[in-house]
């Protein structure tokens, strides 16, 4: 239970403040543990980082398990992207440690670069497979989609008075009539 604690705290500094403006006394004393108690679940703070990353990745297969499938047909595909929208609104906080540590982890050396790398391998993947069957570019398309929302995520953590579902939508309509 300790150790589920420390990620949640530790999501959430990073998420304000960023991975490298974060240390780990800041977050054990958030934590109320020593700094030896951390460091007793996580040896160093390239750890937590990651255990923060795949707990992130838990939070959100499972958000998305309700769901079928990533479908394979436009209509469906709409229907994915309405879905990932309200998540992403139900869950700004986790929405915004994304942001800052993809924005960070842009170095090789940041210790996420290649869980963001993989990410992204991932989720172009997904998107190509799911577009392949009716986009005549499914890489492009994939490319375009994945453009466009983690743009709209950032923008959206700017200024939380824009309907991130409705842009979304709006976008993904677009590009579904351009295509017919």
């Amino acid at each position: 239970m300790r150790r589920r604690e420390i990620i949640d705290v530790a999501t959430c500094l990073i998420a304000e403040r960023g991975y490298r403006g974060i240390s780990l006394d800041q977050i054990a004393k958030a934590c109320e543990v020593t700094k030896q108690g951390l460091l007793h679940h996580f040896p160093s703070k390239a750890e937590l980082l990651v255990a923060v990353l795949e707990h992130r990745d838990e939070v959100d297969a499972a958000e998305a398990s309700a769901h079928e499938p990533f479908s394979r047909t436009e209509a469906g595909f709409r229907e994915e992207i309405k879905a990932l929208a309200r998540r992403n609104v139900a869950n700004r906080g986790v929405v915004q440690l994304y942001a800052v540590l993809s924005a960070e982890a842009l170095e090789p050396e940041h210790p996420a670069y290649e869980y963001f790398l993989r990410r992204l391998t991932w989720s172009r993947e997904l998107l190509r497979e799911a577009a392949t069957p009716w986009h005549s570019d499914p890489d492009g398309f994939a490319i375009e989609v994945l453009s466009f929302m983690e743009g709209l995520q950032v923008l959206w953590l700017r200024d939380p008075t824009i309907d991130f579902e409705a842009q979304a939508l709006r976008f993904v309509d677009r590009v579904l009539a351009e295509h017919e």
